[in-house]
């Protein structure tokens, strides 16, 4: 997003947000970002009448959503969730560049990989300059990815981002990208499944997202490690125990995956099985200590286990990771107790 577009959005969204957020809602946090991406796509991107009437709309309901929030804390909270639009949307530009690139290496590619690595410097410098270290351990990793993914594009493979890594199903230096002759035709199906895959997953068309994915799997074992993208969209769809499955399965072959444990974690949770989820939370934070989702629901479990000291200490520990969290757990019915 242009800077011009981002200063502009800034000035009309505040007045509606400002207010602060609604006590009572659920998933706040979530709902935030719906209605501010909202806000994005319906004055910016398609600017008809229709679309501004929308964003009107959405901000009507951001009032509605009104708490009291210290001025300070609501511009901190609003400029952080406005970057991490702008950091999402040059992550995911970057992955499916990339995934392009493996099936069909075009000149095209290689000139968006360029203005997406332009992007992506800019918001890295601007992370470093304005942001304090809890928001640039929260993004910084991501834009270390898109720009790794961009690099490979423009040619420098000799480092690759670790979810390509794991897409390539290796974690080490990676081959001289080799012209679609040479490239398997197995290995070539699958690489176009899989920008296929992500396609329909950024429509929001996850049924038909995992299928595709699962039969590039099938066509390129190397590519397991996409059954946690398979289990986050379960997730997503609310079949929490295929999405175990799925996560199991990326366990299997790589038993340090901090994030499969973490998803897997998340349904045991759901499915009520509280033991083997604070287990797999438990892995997950061990593997990835900034992991701030897995402490967050790991609070959440052992509150429900009776164990209030490790509960507050991973509520503690998810916080210090995602500080705009706090709101949330204030109105989580097993967390708000905390803050009394």
């Amino acid at each position: 997003m242009d800077e011009h577009i981002l200063q502009e959005l800034t000035d009309t969204a505040k007045p509606l947000i400002m207010a602060g957020l609604d006590q009572e809602a659920e998933s706040m946090v979530a709902e935030f970002n719906r209605l501010l991406q909202q806000v994005i796509e319906g004055v910016y991107r398609t600017p008809s009448e229709h679309n501004a009437t929308l964003a009107r709309q959405a901000g009507e309901e951001l009032i509605r959503q009104v708490a009291d929030l210290p001025p300070q804390e609501r511009s901190d909270f609003i400029a952080d969730k406005v970057f991490n639009i702008r950091v999402n949307e040059a992550s995911k530009q970057a992955w499916q560049v990339v995934m392009q690139w493996l099936s069909n290496p075009e000149e095209s590619l290689r000139i968006q990989a360029r203005d997406i690595l332009s992007q992506a410097k800019h918001l890295s410098d601007e992370l470093e300059q304005k942001y304090p270290p809890a928001v640039r351990s929260r993004y910084g990793r991501v834009l270390s990815e898109a720009i790794l993914d961009c690099e490979y594009v423009l040619g420098a493979t000799d480092k690759v981002s670790l979810r390509l890594g794991r897409a390539l199903g290796a974690t080490q230096k990676q081959p001289q990208a080799q012209p679609p002759t040479t490239v398997p035709a197995q290995q070539e199906r699958a690489n176009a499944l899989i920008a296929e895959a992500n396609t329909l997953q950024a429509a929001g068309q996850y049924e038909e997202a995992i299928q595709v994915y699962k039969e590039a799997i099938s066509l390129v074992p190397a590519y397991h490690s996409f059954y946690l993208v398979v289990g986050d969209l379960l997730q997503k769809l609310e079949r929490h125990q295929e999405a175990a499955e799925a996560y199991r399965k990326v366990i299997d072959d790589n038993p340090n995956h901090s994030q499969a444990w973490g998803g897997l974690g998340v349904c045991m949770m759901v499915l009520g099985r509280h033991e083997q989820a604070a287990q797999a939370l438990d892995r997950a934070v061990q593997l990835d200590p900034q992991d701030g989702q897995s402490f967050f629901y790991g609070a959440m479990i052992y509150t429900l286990q009776g164990n209030r000291r490790k509960a507050k200490s991973y509520l503690e520990r998810a916080l210090k990771i995602y500080p705009d969290w706090t709101v949330r757990a204030k109105q989580d019915p097993l967390l708000r107790e905390y803050f009394k």
